[in-house]
């Protein structure tokens, strides 16, 4: 039976048929049910059309996450800014409304995949407390079935906003809570090389570092795990000294002008010789092929791979 209703709810979701309450920016259209027997009993099934109301705010949401990198409570202060262009959402409980935009409110907007135009099923579990399942285990329709608020690009690069930003803040200056002594300078824009993760600042006898530590219990099944040292740190005067001469000379040095023009004549010449290099190996590729006989169809990926 339970194998039943499972496979139930995945047809019903690649059918394109909305399960549970419309997300924010969407309303639910009512469609006659497509089993004759029930559509007699006057039984429904709804599809997701966008709220005119209330999907540019969605858009406007995903931007300022995606694009601009905002914290959730940011994207809060900009929405309540402007209450009349991105109206409230409205909770399940009005007794529970807060009259404003909050960073949870946000948050659940920016989780929500229905947003890219495709169904999708299973996102939370409902046995444990209503907590949210790995993505891996949701059923997604195999096409797109209703008119998208975002695209799916811009969804997957909000998705991954919260783990660059991971206990970073929008705003500059100290933090506001009272445990807070410190700021650092260049927080939130020093990045391991080893690793590709955000490194954080410590100090050390009143001394600013930079840091990226790897935890055994976490990290051992990454590629780079291996080659990571246990605990690296870079001290922040280091830093500042190259980062403080880059601005002096090339963006308010007298000679900024003539490195911006080296700078992008260097670019274009790198730019060049990488179309040269795809294009031949395109061309030698395709002389190997006619040896081997007649070619098959391209694979979407296969431009630009090396032979």
């Amino acid at each position: 039976m339970l194998e039943l209703s499972w496979d139930g709810f995945i047809e019903h979701v690649s059918q394109g048929w909305n399960v549970g309450k419309p997300p924010y920016g969407y309303l639910a259209e009512k469609v006659p049910h497509p089993v004759p027997a029930r559509r007699a009993e006057g039984r429904t099934k709804h599809r997701l059309v966008p709220d005119a109301s209330r999907a540019p705010a969605v858009t406007y949401i995903f931007q300022l996450r995606g694009l601009d990198k905002l914290g959730y409570d940011a994207i809060a202060d900009r929405l309540n800014l402007d209450p009349g262009a991105y109206p409230l959402p409205q909770p399940t409980r009005p007794d529970m409304a807060l009259h404003r935009w909050s960073g949870s409110a946000v948050r659940e907007i920016l989780r929500n995949p229905k947003y890219t135009g495709y169904q999708v099923w299973n996102r939370r579990a409902t046995t444990k407390g209503g907590c949210y399942n790995d993505p891996k285990d949701w059923v997604w329709s195999p096409q797109p079935t209703h008119e998208p608020l975002v695209s799916k690009e811009l969804f997957d690069v909000a998705s991954t906003v919260a783990r660059k930003r991971q206990g970073s803040r929008t705003t500059h200056g100290p933090n506001s809570r009272p445990a807070t002594r410190r700021s650092y300078v260049l927080r939130s824009y020093v990045i391991c090389e080893i690793c590709d993760r955000r490194m954080f600042g410590k100090n050390r006898h009143r001394i600013s570092y930079y840091a990226c530590q790897v935890d055994p219990n976490e990290h051992r099944d990454k590629p780079w795990f291996g080659d990571h040292p246990k605990s690296l740190w870079v001290r922040e005067e280091v830093l500042i000294t190259p980062v403080s001469h880059f601005f002096a000379t090339h963006v308010f040095g007298p000679d900024r002008r003539t490195h911006l023009k080296a700078t992008l004549e260097a670019a274009r010449l790198a730019d060049e010789s990488g179309d040269r290099h795809r294009e031949g190996t395109r061309h030698a590729g395709a002389g190997h092929q006619g040896h081997r006989g007649a070619p098959g169809p391209a694979h979407p990926y296969s431009r630009g791979r090396r032979a």
